[in-house]
């Protein structure tokens, strides 16, 4: 696995498993560009005051996620390994 945060790390893992279950071209940059139509799908409509408000939640929800895991000792939803999918496979 290539090397950096948590969720390039996350990003790198979900290509791997794409590339396990067949797809042609998994790639970062593919994996990228889906999360961004998701994104742009969920503001899509929105003004901008709610567009920020959207963007300061899910920032909030994903830093305590992390912090609460982290004290759990537990894999956070932010930090979701796709490695057990790949361990069962390797």
């Amino acid at each position: 696995m290539r090397s950096g945060n948590a969720e390039t790390e996350w990003v790198d893992a979900l290509v791997d498993l794409l590339e396990q279950e067949g797809h042609p071209k998994p790639a970062r940059s593919g994996v990228v560009r889906l999360a961004l139509l998701w994104l742009q799908e969920a503001v899509a409509g929105r003004r901008r005051a709610e567009i920020f408000k959207f963007c300061v939640n899910r920032e909030r929800v994903a830093d305590s996620a992390c912090s609460a895991a982290q004290a759990s000792g537990r894999p956070s939803a932010r930090d979701v390994s796709l490695r057990h999918e790949r361990a069962g496979r390797a």
